[in-house]
């Protein structure tokens, strides 16, 4: 017999892009443990039918990742015979080991250094032995971030794709593992209050800006926030971690570079109708369409954040 489903009501506003994907990423969370899952509008408050409530579905959640694959992707482009290939295969084990090893363990990497038999084997290595010894918040641009939640598991990696790339609001020497994991900790700490969406706190990261109330940062100013230890910055977090989230599936719909669309869904949706909906493809469903502006952080246009949207007619909302 199936566990029985609970409804749970967040206060939104739609127009807020960070709120609106903030809901997508929290259906995206439950439907990870939830097959039954789904989530719909209604006016300024987003429900949510699941297993469990939102702070258990943010809670359980630890974030990884995923630099092993880096590592081992730098490896195989040597990969051309099958000697090397017995030899990578003997790298790739010790790389599992060097990843978790600490500074107990630091001779045991050398020893597998040395006895790599070529130069860029042992180049790579010392990368790799380089990468366990410092925290995963000093890697800069995963190739992606893992939530894992017992035996479940969600791989966030939109910014490196397509039309979501688009919406990357970062750029440079920023630190997405650290920011991820920061807005995640102080989002579990919020989430127990009634207007969570809402709630501010002290972050000691640079948030992504997808909540259109933030404003300019340290990079706008002039100087780095990365160069800087023991600064935190005001942010929305459980906004900032779940429209993170929400955007890996939920993509953001339209032709131009720095006006995005997406639409509200008035009926119980699972997360993979709700995204089609979301990008305008599901009109019979949609409740109200919007679209939203990036605005530059820089001259350059590299970093952005997300700007106030505003409603458009139905048939407007062209993805």
């Amino acid at each position: 017999m199936p566990d029985p489903q609970n409804e749970f009501s967040i206060p939104v506003d739609v127009t807020n892009p960070g709120q609106f994907y903030a809901c997508c990423g929290l259906l995206e969370l439950a439907t990870a443990t939830d097959a039954d899952a789904s989530g719909w509008f209604d006016v300024d408050r987003f429900t949510i039918r699941a297993k469990h409530g939102p702070k258990e579905q943010i809670a359980n959640w630890r974030i990884e990742v995923d630099m092993q694959r880096q590592m081992v992707m730098r490896l195989s482009r040597h990969r051309n015979s099958q000697s090397r290939l017995k030899r990578i295969a003997k790298i790739e084990k010790a790389a599992e080991k060097m990843i978790k090893c600490r500074k107990g363990e630091l001779e045991k990497a050398n020893k597998a250094i040395s006895q790599a038999p070529r130069l860029h084997e042992r180049a790579s290595l010392n990368l790799l032995k380089k990468t366990a010894l410092e925290p995963l918040e000093a890697v800069e641009r995963p190739a992606a971030v893992w939530l894992r939640n017992g035996e479940q598991a969600l791989r966030a990696d939109w910014w490196r794709h397509g039309p979501s790339g688009e919406v990357k609001t970062w750029a440079g020497g920023q630190v997405t593992i650290g920011a991820v994991e920061a807005m995640h900790k102080a989002a579990v700490a919020l989430l127990g209050e009634k207007e969570p969406f809402d709630e501010a706190a002290a972050v000691a990261a640079k948030p992504f800006y997808f909540d259109c109330r933030s404003g300019g940062d340290a990079v706008d100013q002039g100087f780095s926030f990365d160069a800087m230890k023991n600064v935190t910055v005001l942010a929305y977090p459980v906004v900032e971690f779940l429209a993170f989230i929400g955007l890996n599936r939920f993509r953001p719909g339209g032709h131009e570079r720095r006006v995005k669309r997406y639409a509200t869904w008035s009926q119980p949706l699972p997360a993979t109708l709700a995204s089609a909906a979301a990008a305008g493809l599901l009109p019979a469903f949609i409740q109200q369409a919007y679209r939203f502006r990036l605005h530059a952080r820089d001259a350059s246009f590299r970093y952005k954040s997300f700007g106030r949207s505003e409603p458009v007619n139905l048939q407007e909302n062209q993805p």
